[in-house]
């Protein structure tokens, strides 16, 4: 028989990675991930839905620089079985695999960094009597390292930064709000003169340098300069923010989901340094306390509580303009 390559020439290339500067109408078959990708002009914002989580996770972490082709959700609570896990699994852009397992059963451990080099802290350990922990771990790509505790057990902390060795932990709660803003600097955390606005449940995003953060309950964002948080633009949005997602900079973010009491709401709001939009996209599946990570223009949205409990529900955002697709058949 003969083979593609034979009858269509190279055409479609093959390539270990994707190309770092594809032209629209460019496609190419990535033989890591095996699948077929194509450079392709969104003319608005969508919502596409991915594939399933193997674990439904409310109040998952995730290392908030990951992309749509390589993510990390760990630990959070679990539909149908224990009411906290300490597994984790990973995307590639197609489906989602077991990997290590974090060092606490643990719920609201939220991450900084990327799939393969990412630090999660803190989080709730159980119901009653409200058990916390300052636990926080490394994560390589494939195992979990511990590192040095946080110099405050906390859950639903606002966690950020580029790397695992440059991450800022703020707010959270045990069992009253926190207003402590802590850095870790590869191998301890240290409190730093920044107060944060009393608040847990919260999103971040951002560098140890530039971050943007919400106010659970309100309408109210923070911008962190590495030094201070000061008062941001508000939202447009009369929505209780309860650990809303927020994926990108302190510049370039959206913030995606969030309850709007007594309801779960699907919106999106996008920021661009100076004012909040509405987005034209909404999510497939309204929720809230999922996990987000990626940028303004692609990110990945996971796990979180939705109707009528906690989701394993995967969507992918793609902003208006030129984006790399995953081409499939359905």
């Amino acid at each position: 028989m003969a083979k593609y390559v034979n009858i269509n020439g190279t055409n479609i290339p093959i390539r270990a990675n994707d190309p770092s500067n594809p032209q629209i109408g460019e496609i190419w078959y990535n033989s890591t991930s095996n699948s077929l990708k194509g450079q392709i002009n969104f003319a608005s914002a969508a919502m596409s839905t991915k594939a399933n989580m193997n674990n439904t996770r409310g109040q998952n972490g995730c290392s908030h620089n990951g992309t749509t082709n390589a993510s990390l959700s760990v630990a959070g609570n679990n539909q149908g079985g224990p009411l906290v896990n300490n597994n984790s699994e990973k995307y590639d852009g197609t489906s989602w695999t077991a990997s290590g397992t974090y060092p606490q059963a643990t719920f609201g451990a939220y991450g900084s960094g990327t799939q393969t080099a990412a630090l999660f802290c803190g989080g709730r350990i159980g119901s009653s009597p409200y058990p916390v922990t300052a636990v926080s771990a490394s994560y390589n790509g494939s195992t979990f390292s511990s590192e040095g505790d946080l110099s405050q057990a906390r859950q639903s902390i606002g966690t950020f930064g580029a790397t695992e060795t440059s991450a800022i932990a703020a707010g959270g709660h045990n069992p009253s709000n926190y207003t402590d803003t802590e850095e870790y600097n590869g191998s301890a955390w240290t409190t730093i003169p920044a107060t944060f606005p009393s608040q847990d449940n919260m999103g971040a995003c951002g560098t140890s340098t530039a971050a943007i953060a919400n106010q659970n309950g309100g309408t109210a964002y923070y911008l962190f300069d590495g030094s201070a948080w000061t008062s941001g633009p508000a939202s447009i949005l009369a929505t209780s923010s309860l650990n809303q997602a927020l994926v990108g900079t302190q510049t370039a973010c959206n913030a995606l989901g969030a309850n709007t009491a007594p309801n779960l709401n699907e919106r999106i709001q996008s920021f661009d340094g100076t004012s909040w939009s509405t987005s034209p996209a909404t999510l497939n599946v309204a929720r809230q306390q999922a996990a987000g990570q990626g940028t303004s223009t692609s990110a990945l949205l996971f796990g979180g509580t939705a109707s009528p409990g906690y989701s394993n529900a995967t969507e992918e955002f793609t902003g208006a303009g030129p984006a790399t697709v995953t081409i499939t058949s359905s």
